[in-house]
Parts: C-alpha cells; structure tokens; sequence
C-alpha cells in the first residue's frame, strides 16, 4: 500500500473532523498533554535533587536522626516527588476520561451518520457492488482508523513538546552535544516506520480473506436463516468452510508476523546498540563535568525520555500517513453521490394526489444482461385502484420499486403531474406514497409503535391509530391474545413476544394505511393472511382510501380483479396486457 500524498490530506482532514466535532475536548486534551509534560520534567527533576539530598545525608549516618530527616531537604523533595506523581496520575486519568468522551461521541456521530448516508441512497445504489464494498469496510476498518490516526495525532503533540522540553534541558547541561540523541534514536524510528509499513500493507492485502470470515460470521447470527440452515443441516459446512478460511488466513498472517517481527529484531539491535553508545557519552560527560548522582539520574532520564518522545513522534507520524488509505474510504462513503443524488431536481409537488404515467420506461439492473422493465406505458389517473398482476419474475417488484422512486429509470421517462421524476425535489414523490412491501419489517418495538413509526405527523392520532387496527383485524387479535398497544412485539427483548407472520403483515399493512398518504401501494400485502380475513380487509382498505386517493396493488391473485378500475398484466418485463373495469365494484 502506497502512501501518496492524497492520503495523508485525507488523513489530516480525517484528524480535524474529529476537532471540529469534539473542540472543547480537543482543546482539553492537548492543555492536558502539556500540563503533565511540565509536572514530567519537574519531577525528574525533583528525583534529582531528592537522590543528592539523600546521598548527603547518608555521608552523615553516624549522626543520622529520623526525627532531624522529616526537616531536611531530602524528605522535602521527596514529599514533592510524590505530589507530582499523584498530580501526574490524576492528569494522565482526567485525559483518559476526555478520550473516552471524545470516542462516545465520536462513535454515536459516525452511526448515525452511517444510517444517514444509507437514507439517501436509491434502492440501486445500496444493491451496487461499489456500495456495498464501502458498507464492508467503512464500518468495521474506517471508523476506527479515523479515530486512530486523532488519537495518534494527539500523541504525536505530546511526543513532540516532551523531546522539546527534554531536549532543552539536556542542551542546557551537555551543550550542543545533546543534539545527538536524535542521531542515535533516528534508527529506532526507522525501524518503527519499516515495521508499521509492511503490517499495514498485509492488513490492507488480508482484506477480502476478513470479508470472507465476517460474512460466514454474520450470516450464521442472521436470524431469518436460520429456520432453513437448520433443517437443511447446512450448520456444519458453514463452520467448517469459516474454520478452513479462518486456519489458512491466521497461518498466514503468523508467517507474517514472524517475518515482520524477524526483520524488526535485527534492525532493532542496531537501534539498541546506538542508544547505548549514547548512554557511554552521557557518563563521559559527567565525569569531565563532575555532576552529582542525582544530576546524573536526571540527566540519563532527560535523555531517555527525549529518546523515547523522538521515536514515539516519529513512530505515531507514520502511522498516522498509514491510516489515510481507510479514512479516505470514510469520507467516500460520507460524501458519496449516488445515481440518485446527481439526477435529483429541486421541483416540488402540490397537495393533491397526483396523476402518475410512465412513458415507454425502461429498466435494467447494473451488470443484467437484459432489462428487467421494458417499454412500459401506463397511466394511473388521481383516485384510480389499479392491480398488477404477473408471474414470478415477470418484473411487479421492479415496477413497485420504480414506481415508489426506489429505482431510477433507465430510459423513457416517469411523470408526476406532468413533472418528470428527474425534476422532483428529493423526497417529493415518497412524501405522496405509503408503501408495504412484499418483504415487510417486522419492527421489535411496541404494536404501537410498529404501527406509528411511519407517521411524518409527530403527534399521535388515536382515532386513527384505532381505525388502521379495525381495517387490518388487529383489534380481534388483540382480543384473541391478549395483547396490549405497549406490548413488545419479537424475541429479541425480555418482555417481548413472538407473533406469527399473518400477524406482522397485518402490522406492516396498518403502519402504511396509518401513514395515510396520497398513494398507497401495496405489494403482495396478503401473502401470510388467510383468504377469508384478506377479502375483508382489501374491502375496508378501499373503504378508507376511498376516492380521492390511489391504489396501486400487486397479486399473483386474480380473485379481486373486479375490484379495480384497471389491471395491468406483466410477463418478461413487458405489459401484455390491460383490463378496464370501468367504476369499481365492491
């Protein structure tokens, strides 16, 4: 993985979204930082005097008194000496806090901004493979790399104004000699950047083998698969294929390891030998300059600490350019602009139900070979109840889905209104429309809320609410079951019950009806439900609609076709017919 300089541009603006979203906190940190460097540097300092103090004292034993030491100058600084560890301590656990302020934050922002980003996408941009490559990684490899590279940076800060300060106080006793000790640390950081480079670089080549893994893991946890998995008995090779890539994939990463670790060892050696030859001139030093024991502690500790800093900057820059390469598939997906997202207008819709038509519209999935919708007219007039009908595969899902603005067309063209969809403003066309889809959610909140959920109306309409639940029969159930409006509904919560699915689909086709939008459309909404409850609640369904607002259903069921005004046949994407009913009858 090469480092180029688009990634290390990503990286900073990756670092300075986390300031921008946590300032105060930010600015908190790096205060912290420089505050316990000072207490740092005095405390060795303080080690120092308190070692020389101690020595003198010693020099004095024959006449020592414990009662005189607790007024001398060695359990004084002493005394300070531990002062400042504690302050130290106190400060090192108040940033520890900050951070993990800033993590939660942090966190809670990028979660919810992922369900944003997904929010925004057509239905064929959260299909694409581009897409769905970004949603693998971003979450489980970016988020942490952004938070990374923030804290790396952080450290870096630290790093820098500890070799700084150290630095000048060792000058400040060897002279210009005690520039050396960058000399001698620079192959240590070497080492360090060679080491993080070539991990980063098989992590970033591992990654399709961690798909691979992660996918085996989470579809085993998905529940809807279970039910098959079990009595197909597919448990067993889903282990074992998640057992044979995770054994090869942990062997190669250990040949890894120890290639990298092998490699780090020499190099480190050499390292080791410079820092030690560093420590032989700070001895000779103080011999030709004569410096007490204590000075000669502080001196050494000094030295070591800008030696570690030096390295550690460097070490926490390198890393730091390292992250750009995920943080830049961050922001990515953050600032993706899909299909829909370019071809959006900014024209709005009026009140009424609109007049919908579809001219000569064509449809056809990224990559098919053939087109799922083709040459498709229709007209569906405000207030009309029109029914599709058509075999498996014939194209009514696709056709919902475009007709719902899920989709965007691939030729011809979709009016509302007279508008062409392209020319809506974002959300228009879903603000008219109350959906239930074939594959229905089932919410694991209260029946209330599954039911209220998609209300655009905050306040809450009990008439309503009580209305939707005569249509669907909920209310009998309730009856029949003895469950509450605040019931929890599904097993994933302790207080929560399982429902069968005809109960569900009733839920999801209550939710759309109390939605209560201009076009209601309905795809296979009665699939769980017995024939004779769904002939009733089709019936109060068209009751509710009433006339002055759409229906657009789809079935495989031609029993109630002479319910609607007009019946659409579909077969291979193509209409192959139209029924005109005249006025409904119910």
């Amino acid at each position: 993985m090469n480092i180029s300089f688009n990634h290390i541009r990503t990286t900073l603006r990756g670092i300075f979204y986390i300031y921008k979203l946590a300032p105060v906190e930010s600015l908190v940190t790096n205060l912290l930082f420089i505050i316990a460097t000072a207490v740092e540097m005095y405390s060795i300092t303080v080690a120092g005097q308190f070692i020389d103090y101690t020595v003198e004292i010693l020099s004095t034993w024959e006449t020592f008194s414990f009662k005189d030491y607790f007024y001398s100058d060695s359990f004084l600084y002493l005394v300070i000496f531990l002062i400042t560890w504690i302050v130290l301590t106190q400060i090192t656990n108040f940033r520890l806090y900050i951070d993990e302020v800033i993590l939660r934050k942090y966190y809670r922002h990028v979660k919810t901004l992922l369900i944003d980003t997904i929010s925004k996408q057509n239905m064929q941009e959260i299909e694409s493979k581009d897409f769905q490559d970004l949603l693998l990684l971003v979450p489980w490899y970016s988020f942490d790399s952004l938070i990374f590279a923030y804290r790396a940076f952080s450290e870096m800060f630290r790093f820098l104004f500890r070799a700084v300060s150290s630095t000048v106080i060792i000058i400040s006793t060897m002279g210009i000699s005690g520039l050396l000790i960058f000399v001698f640390a620079l192959p240590q950081a070497v080492v360090e950047f060679i080491y993080k480079r070539k991990l980063a670089k098989f992590k970033n080549d591992s990654i399709e083998d961690l798909k691979l893994i992660n996918y085996l893991t989470n579809f085993t946890l998905d529940i809807p698969n279970f039910v098959e998995m079990k009595v197909d008995g597919i448990f067993n090779r889903i282990k074992n294929s998640y057992y044979d890539n995770s054994a090869k994939f942990d062997s190669t990463m250990v040949q890894q390891f120890f290639h990298l670790t092998t490699d780090k060892g020499v190099l480190s050696a050499i390292g080791q030998i410079l820092t030690r030859a560093y420590a032989i001139l700070i001895i000779a030093v103080s011999v030709v300059q004569k410096i007490s024991i204590g000075q000669f502690k502080a001196l050494f500790d000094y030295s070591n600490t800008a030696y570690d800093s030096f390295v550690g900057f460097a070490t926490q820059g390198f890393l730091i350019m390292e992250q750009g390469y995920y943080i830049d598939n961050f922001f990515k997906f953050i600032d993706y602009k899909g299909f829909g997202d370019v071809r959006h207008g900014e024209k709005k819709l009026n009140r009424v139900t609109p007049h919908l038509e579809l001219d000569t519209l064509d449809f056809q999935y990224r990559g098919a070979q053939h087109k799922s919708l083709e040459n498709v007219s229709m007209s569906i007039k405000s207030g009309e109840k029109i029914l599709i009908v058509g075999g498996e595969g014939s194209g009514k899902s696709t056709l919902i889905k475009v007709l719902s603005g899920l989709y965007e067309i691939t030729a011809g063209d979709y009016y509302i209104d007279g508008l062409s969809v392209r020319e809506l403003k974002r959300g228009e066309l879903k603000n008219k429309i109350s959906l239930v889809t074939q594959d229905f959610n089932k919410y694991y909140f209260t029946l209330r809320k599954n039911i209220t959920i998609a209300s655009t109306n905050k306040t809450f309409n009990e008439s309503l609410y009580e209305k939707v639940c005569k249509i669907c029969q909920i209310d009998k159930i309730q009856k029949e079951k003895n469950i509450s409006d605040n019931q929890i509904l599904g097993r994933l919560f302790d207080k929560g019950i399982d429902i069968p699915l005809g109960y569900w689909q009733r839920i999801a086709i209550a939710r759309a009806l109390y939605r209560n939008k201009q076009i209601f459309i309905l795809d296979e909404p009665f699939s769980y439900i017995d024939p004779e409850s769904r002939q009733i609640i089709l019936k109060n369904i068209l009751d509710f609609i009433g006339t002055d607002k759409t229906l657009i259903m789809i079935s495989q069921d031609k029993e109630n076709i002479g319910l609607f005004d007009n019946v659409y046949q579909l077969k291979n994407g193509k209409l192959t017919g139209i029924m005109k009913n005249g006025n409904i009858r119910r």
